[in-house]
């Protein structure tokens, strides 16, 4: 009977014990609230509409300065990039995107407070891009610093309103951090142009080609090439005319002209200047060389 009583009393401590490391472990398990992790996005859907300057700041330390910095501002509807030499318009499908991302609400989760951490997550004047949201009269929407991604590369370290924190959120924003014109301007110059109008005449070294039932394939051809090709890059600087530059004009069939003019360059590309657009932009070699030859057989058949 004594027996009985100690056994009882063991098993009852047993299931007591079991209990209670069942409690620890379902309180172990209940969600709590991430004190270091936030929802939000980098700018309200409210205050997209108030962005009137995008400036992205991305160092390379083999450019000088001034060719680290990329400039969007706003003109109209439209964004616009600034440079010496003239306007190119943005792509506004790339902007909304941009916008959309902003204002999309991600999940930033705190890293670190210390600004010596800065350098091993990217975060570093000589490492970070940075972009900058400003108003029409300057101030500052937002500032938000972009370090490296993480070692899995689907995440990335950030600063927001260039503060000291350390966040890591979802990598939503590498497509866009980049100086390359060609990323944000549509380089297809002639594609939209040649697609509402037709080239009906073409001067070239003074001498002039209508087009006729006897050249019409090599207008087609012409006009086919000049839509699908993509200039290589933006020439922002003034526009280069001396004795080696060529120029063509195209008269589209609702009467507006485009003067083209071919500039070479050193190594074998090209500066195109364009009058439509004003201007002036960098093609290969090759581009060039379809093009003259495709004017030659127009020429020939005249």
């Amino acid at each position: 009977m004594k027996n009985f009583f100690k056994l009882k009393k063991y098993t009852q401590t047993l299931i007591f014990i079991n209990i209670f490391f069942l409690l620890v472990l379902i309180f172990v398990n209940i969600p709590k609230p991430e004190a270091d992790i936030f929802n939000g996005s980098f700018v309200s859907k409210q205050n997209i509409k108030n962005i009137d300057e995008i400036i992205f700041t991305i160092p390379d330390n083999s450019l000088p300065p001034r060719f680290n910095e990329l400039r969007l501002i706003k003109k109209k509807d439209n964004f616009i990039l600034n440079t010496q030499a003239g306007e190119y318009k943005v792509q506004p499908e790339l902007i909304e995107r941009l916008f959309s991302v902003l204002s999309t609400k991600q999940n930033f989760k705190l890293i670190s407070d210390s600004v010596k951490q800065y350098t091993n997550f990217g975060l570093d004047e000589d490492h970070a891009s940075r972009l900058q949201l400003l108003r029409s009269d300057k101030t500052i929407i937002g500032d938000f610093v972009f370090g490296k991604n993480d070692t899995l590369g689907i995440n990335r370290y950030v600063r927001i309103d260039a503060r000291t924190k350390i966040f890591i959120m979802p990598d939503v924003m590498s497509s866009f951090l980049t100086l390359r014109p060609g990323v944000w301007l549509d380089l297809q110059i002639y594609k939209h142009k040649l697609d509402k109008g037709s080239i009906r005449l073409i001067e070239k070294n003074k001498g002039s080609i209508i087009r006729s039932n006897k050249n019409e394939k090599a207008f087609d051809e012409l006009e086919t090439f000049l839509k699908q090709f993509s200039c290589i890059d933006i020439f922002p600087a003034f526009l280069i005319n001396n004795s080696e530059t060529e120029e063509v004009k195209l008269i589209l069939g609702s009467r507006e002209e485009i003067k083209i003019l071919f500039t070479p360059m050193e190594g074998g590309d090209f500066i195109l200047f364009d009058s439509a657009l004003n201007n002036s932009y960098v093609i290969s070699g090759y581009t060039k060389r379809r093009i003259d030859s495709i004017l030659n057989s127009i020429y020939s058949k005249d």
